[in-house]
């Protein structure tokens, strides 16, 4: 894979705040000196919000994990092959068949189903290291116990029925 041919050095520690999504996506790219595209379509998929003022911290991260961090917030998936990063929308994988009248662009039809579309991040944990420096680890739906899963559920039923609550009386 290109990313992992070339050598990939570390990024220092880096706060992008209110960009362009598609110009910290480059700038990603151009840190570890790798070409970065983006499929037609997918930053136009996203939220006029993600797509115009992106923020990410990016800490001490070899470029893949910077590509999975941005990812995580975005929703995009992207892919590495000969000519360096492409970033795509994963729902185009899925929801655009031949069958259903859709058509796949040409770079879309090359890429491998990613291994879990509806495998979103749930969880986040910070780890403090020395030097104000932390270490960060998404975790996916599927890698939470059963247990935590339906407490996970109960939890966000619960938010959502006190929300409703609130605005029910802001309404009256």
């Amino acid at each position: 894979q290109y990313v992992k041919q070339r050598p990939v050095r570390q990024f220092q520690p880096k706060r992008l705040t209110n960009r362009p999504l598609f110009d910290v996506l480059r700038l990603v790219g151009k840190e570890v000196g790798v070409p970065v595209r983006v499929e037609p379509g997918a930053l136009q998929s996203l939220p006029l919000q993600t797509q115009r003022s992106f923020s990410v911290n990016i800490t001490q991260q070899t470029a893949e994990e910077a590509f999975d961090t941005i990812c995580a917030y975005t929703g995009l998936g992207y892919f590495i092959d000969a000519e360096g990063v492409l970033f795509y929308r994963p729902e185009g994988l899925t929801s655009m068949t031949p069958e259903s009248g859709g058509e796949f662009s040409a770079v879309t039809a090359q890429l491998p189903a990613p291994k879990q579309v509806h495998d979103p991040y749930v969880a986040k944990i910070v780890v403090p290291l020395e030097n104000d420096q932390t270490v960060e680890w998404l975790i996916r739906a599927s890698e939470l116990p059963a247990d935590l899963l339906e407490q996970r559920e109960k939890d966000i039923a619960s938010f959502i029925e006190a929300m409703r609550k609130v605005t029910k009386g802001e309404r009256e």
